[in-house]
C-alpha cells in the first residue's frame, strides 16, 4: 500500500518544558484509521493512515455465531454493530523498531491486528484464516526483548450465552515476530466440559488485555464482558409503559476471573475479582510477580455507559502457582477508572489513574494509599440513582494518562487537547496542545506509551 504520513508540529514549541515521552493514539473515520505518535522530545505528531478493515463475512458471522437471536445494545444492523464494536481501534502499540501494532474492540474484541511500518510506510493485517473468524484481544504487549508482539485469540463460540455448550471455550496465546510477522504458539487454555457445562470455573468469554511480566515468565489476561445488557421482558414490567426518556437498566453485572499463565510450568489458573470489569492490567515496575488490575464497575447499555458504583484498583501477587489479591484502593468518588499507569518519580513508584468527571488520582504502588487527589476542573459531583447512573460526558474529562520517563510529568488527553500535570510543582501546566484530529475523524480507545 502507498505511504500515507503527515507531520504536525506542536503549535508553540517554546511553551512546553522538556518532557521525555512518546505515546500513541487512535483515530477513526468512516473510511479509515489514523494512528498518532505524539513525540514530545521532537515537538511533533506523526500521523499514519491505514484503510478501514472490511470483510463482508464478519457481520454475518457475528450474527450467526454470537448473536443469533438479538443484537445487544439496541442494535438491529449487523454491519453497524460490527463497525462500532469490532472494527474500532482500541490501542496502538509502538515498538523501538518503529512498527505500530493496532488492536481493536469497544464492548467487544477485534478480528486481528493492523501493522504499520513507519520506516517504509507499508501497512498490513494479521487476522484469522479459520471460519468463522477468531477474535483477537483489544490490548497486547511486547516481549521483554522487543523481538515479538504478544496477543491472544479465541473462537467466537467462547460464549456463556450458549445454554448447552458443545464446544469448550479456549484461549490461545500467540506471539508475532516483529521482523518477519511469523506467528508462534505460546500456550492454549481450554475448558473441560461435562454434560454441556464447564468443569469448575469456565474461561472468560473474551479478553480485553494480555500482558507479559518483565522476566517473560508470566502472561496475565484480563476479561471484559462489555455487553452487560439483556433483553427487556415485557412480563417483568408489571404493566409499566416503557418511556423512551427513562432508561431501563435491564442488565447483568457479573464478577470475572483474571487468567494467569506460567510459561515455565505450562499451567494456568484463574483469580476471581470482587468488583466487575477488571479490564486493564499493568505489571509492577520492580517485581515481575506483582501486577495491578483496574476493576471499572461499569456496564455498556444502549443508553450509554452506566456507572454501577465506585471502581477499585487491585494489587495482585503471583506465588506458588496461585495469584492472590494483596492490596487495593478505592474511595467514595472513584468512578470509572479507564486507564492506569505505573511510573517512578524521585525514587518512589506511583500509580496514576483518571476518574470521571474531573479527577486525577495518584497512589503509592507500595502501600496502595492515596498520594494526591487532583481536581482538573470544576463540575457537579456524580450522584447515583438507584445505585447507578449514566457516566457524564465533558469535553474536559481525561481518559488517558502517560507519565514521562523521569516521572515528573503526566500527560493527559481530553476531547480537544493534551495537557500535562507537573508532579514536582503539583499543578496542571497552563500550556495546551491541540490533538489536531482531522475532519471526519474521532478519537478512539486509549493512548499507549511507546514500548508498551
Amino acid at each position: 500500500m502507498s505511504k500515507q504520513h503527515e507531520v504536525i508540529d506542536f503549535h508553540d514549541k517554546t511553551e512546553w518544558p522538556d518532557i521525555d515521552l512518546v505515546f500513541t493514539g487512535c483515530r477513526m473515520s468512516k473510511d479509515g484509521y489514523a494512528f498518532d505518535i505524539v513525540d514530545f522530545p521532537n515537538r511533533r505528531i506523526d500521523r499514519w493512515y491505514a484503510p478501514l478493515l472490511r470483510n463482508q463475512d464478519w457481520p454475518k458471522q457475528i450474527k450467526d455465531v454470537m448473536y443469533p437471536e438479538r443484537f445487544p445494545l439496541g442494535y438491529d444492523d449487523p454491519e453497524k454493530y460490527c463497525l462500532d464494536h469490532y472494527l474500532t481501534p482500541h490501542t496502538v502499540h509502538l515498538c523501538p523498531q518503529g512498527k505500530l501494532f493496532a488492536t481493536f474492540g469497544v464492548s467487544e474484541s477485534g478480528f486481528g491486528i493492523v501493522i504499520v511500518d513507519t520506516n517504509t510506510g507499508e501497512t498490513g493485517f494479521i487476522g484469522s484464516e479459520e471460519m468463522p473468524s477468531k477474535l483477537f484481544v483489544s490490548t497486547g504487549d511486547f516481549d521483554p526483548g522487543y523481538t515479538s508482539f504478544l496477543f491472544a485469540k479465541w473462537p467466537m463460540s467462547n460464549s456463556p450465552r450458549d445454554r448447552e455448550k458443545t464446544v469448550p471455550n479456549s484461549i490461545e496465546i500467540k506471539s508475532l515476530d516483529i521482523s518477519t510477522y511469523e506467528e508462534k504458539h505460546l500456550y492454549t487454555a481450554t475448558e473441560e466440559l461435562v454434560d454441556g457445562r464447564p468443569v469448575g470455573v469456565g474461561l472468560p468469554r473474551s479478553l480485553h488485555q494480555s500482558t507479559m511480566s518483565a522476566d517473560g515468565r508470566y502472561i496475565v489476561c484480563a476479561p471484559y464482558d462489555g455487553v452487560q445488557e439483556v433483553p427487556v421482558n415485557e412480563d417483568d414490567l408489571n404493566g409499566e409503559v416503557l418511556d423512551d426518556a427513562k432508561p431501563i437498566y435491564n442488565h447483568r453485572m457479573v464478577l470475572e476471573y483474571i487468567v494467569t499463565i506460567d510459561l515455565e510450568t505450562s499451567k494456568h489458573w484463574l483469580t476471581k475479582i470482587p468488583v466487575p470489569v477488571p479490564a486493564h492490567i499493568e505489571f509492577d515496575l520492580d517485581d515481575p510477580h506483582v501486577f495491578y488490575a483496574s476493576a471499572h464497575n461499569i456496564a455498556g447499555l444502549s443508553v450509554g455507559t452506566v456507572l454501577e458504583g465506585t471502581a477499585t484498583l487491585f494489587k495482585l501477587k503471583i506465588k506458588d502457582g496461585d495469584t492472590k489479591i494483596v492490596g487495593s484502593y478505592t474511595d467514595e468518588r472513584l468512578y470509572r477508572i479507564t486507564q492506569h499507569s505505573l511510573y517512578n518519580f524521585e525514587g518512589t513508584n506511583f500509580i496514576v489513574l483518571t476518574c470521571v468527571p474531573n479527577r486525577l488520582v495518584i497512589i503509592y504502588a507500595d502501600t496502595m494509599e492515596l498520594f494526591r487527589d487532583v481536581e482538573l476542573f470544576r463540575t457537579e459531583p456524580i450522584i447515583l440513582e438507584d445505585g447507578r447512573t449514566i457516566s457524564p460526558e465533558s469535553q474536559f474529562s481525561v481518559y488517558s494518562v502517560n507519565p514521562s520517563s523521569d516521572g515528573r510529568y503526566v500527560v493527559l488527553e481530553n476531547a480537544s487537547d493534551f495537557i500535562a500535570y507537573d508532579m514536582k510543582e503539583d499543578r496542571v501546566l497552563d500550556v495546551r496542545l491541540n490533538r489536531a484530529i482531522p475532519a471526519g475523524y474521532g478519537g478512539r480507545g486509549h493512548t499507549r506509551t511507546a514500548g508498551q
